[in-house]
């Protein structure tokens, strides 16, 4: 699993490092999570623990990969990005070219990548009141949009975590 093999590396070299308890959370293609808790990374009992992605997060929510409707990764991944752009646009675009119409102050792609970052602060609000984690790293492709989407997260982040958790 990539994201557990990024929260390791988090652990051992990066921004985790000396951090019992944090996330390592990747956005791009999919929607991933892995877990250091208590000093070790979290598989779960069976080694699936972190398919976040696949959180349903709007029960009337578009069909997923996975076959549920509203899944977290149907809702913000690149690929549902884009199909919201290409509905608003009336063309196939690319994230690239998003994330550029975006940067130049587009409203249309601004709108997808705020509403994105809405919905992933609420979701990891629940993680963080879940696991009341020391630290939340956020990493993966869909990163390339971090100015468009990062104030947005963490006012979510912030709003929906129970009291000072977040």
């Amino acid at each position: 699993n990539d994201v557990n093999a990024l929260a390791v590396a988090e652990h051992w070299f990066g921004a985790g490092r000396g951090v019992a308890d944090f996330l390592a959370l990747s956005i791009g293609r999919g929607v991933g999570l892995g877990m250091i808790l208590n000093g070790r990374l979290y598989r779960g009992s069976g080694g699936g623990a972190g398919e976040f992605g696949h959180t349903v997060v709007k029960l009337d929510g578009p069909l997923c990969a996975c076959g549920k409707r509203g899944c977290l990764e149907a809702l913000i991944s690149d690929g549902a990005l884009m199909q919201q752009a290409a509905a608003a646009l009336g063309r196939p675009v690319s994230i690239e070219e998003m994330v550029q119409l975006g940067l130049r102050g587009d409203a249309q792609m601004a709108a997808i990548f705020r509403e994105a970052a809405e919905t992933l602060g609420v979701a990891v609000a629940n993680l963080v009141n879940v696991l009341n984690p020391a630290l939340i790293i956020v990493g993966g492709e869909g990163m390339r949009a971090g100015s468009l989407i990062l104030d947005r997260f963490r006012a979510a982040l912030r709003e929906h975590s129970f009291g000072s958790l977040a």
